[in-house]
């Protein structure tokens, strides 16, 4: 095959299984490093298992989202991972009428009808006095829930809808106690 410089084709071989071996992958931005992360960790799983990822951007617009998935359908993704719980009702309508499978992450809903791998941001917030200033997503872990379950969605399998991830309260100065001298009446016993 190196001798001879053959290369396997892949539109050949797509037809014969009725698979292209692509996922798609539509997110909002390249400049926020947990939207790596997540695809860096979905295309590691992906790419084991024989599956190229197709990654678009669209700018936090749900519209663009919309075509841009649309465009990554066309081009033979056969299922896509999608980030967050608002899209544009046309891309749902879309992927259930042509049983497309999907995941979304970085949101946890077991009420959704739809499959997620996420966390539930109710749930690091309300433990926690005073607010929370920063929260460790765990989007590699996510990315790698989401290829997982989509693989699994494409052999057949049955899989559980939802899938959670821990998140982990990094504490900050804004989380610390007050210095002693700015303390409030009443925390020490005076008044």
């Amino acid at each position: 095959m190196l001798e001879l410089g053959y290369v396997r084709n892949h539109a050949a071989r797509a037809l014969r299984s009725q698979r292209s071996h692509m996922v798609g992958v539509p997110i909002p931005t390249l400049d926020y490093a947990l939207y790596a992360s997540l695809v860096g960790a979905a295309n590691r799983r992906f790419s084991a298992a024989g599956i190229s990822t197709l990654i678009a951007t669209f700018d936090y617009d749900l519209e663009t989202e919309f075509k841009e998935a649309s465009l990554l359908l066309e081009r033979g993704a056969e299922a896509l991972v999608l980030i967050g719980q608002r899209h544009d009702p046309r891309l749902c309508n879309l992927l259930k009428q042509f049983d497309i499978p999907f995941v979304t992450t970085h949101v946890l809903d077991p009420d959704s009808a739809y499959p997620t791998v996420g966390f539930d941001n109710f749930e690091l917030s309300k433990q926690c006095n005073p607010p929370l200033t920063t929260v460790d997503i765990p989007a590699g872990e996510m990315g790698s829930k989401a290829a997982a379950y989509l693989l699994d969605r494409l052999d057949g399998k049955e899989v559980l809808p939802h899938a959670p991830v821990d998140v982990k309260l990094i504490l900050r100065d804004s989380t610390a106690p007050p210095p002693p001298g700015l303390r409030g009446a009443g925390e020490d016993g005076a008044s």
